[in-house]
């Protein structure tokens, strides 16, 4: 049995640049959210290549402009979400290193 790595899991985090994230989007992006009326949904993959290759399946094709922040699994893990608001995109951004923020990127 292969072990999973927390460190080569990759999770994005895609928040909407206004408002909140469309249905048709979040299923394009194949993303998860917990409920409707949310402005930001995420999606893993095993690898940061496979995770790109999402993304960049759903660009171009996407009804609004959104943030993108890569981070691992075991950062993801420690995301502290309750006490941001329930905001995935600011919970991510306290996990993640000085790198990962200068990396992020825009999709529409």
């Amino acid at each position: 049995m292969k072990t999973l790595n927390p460190y080569k899991i990759h999770w994005a985090i895609i928040q909407a640049d206004k408002g909140v994230v469309r249905k048709k989007d979040v299923e394009l992006i194949n993303g998860y959210s917990f409920h409707s009326r949310q402005k930001a949904v995420w999606i893993h993959a095993p690898s940061r290549d496979k995770l790109m290759e999402k993304i960049n399946n759903a660009k171009g094709k996407l009804e609004k402009n959104y943030n993108v922040l890569i981070i691992t699994d075991a950062q993801f893990g420690k995301m502290n979400v309750q006490s941001n608001g329930f905001n995935h995109y600011e919970a991510a951004m306290q996990v993640a290193t000085s790198m990962q923020k200068n990396s992020q990127f825009a999709i529409a």
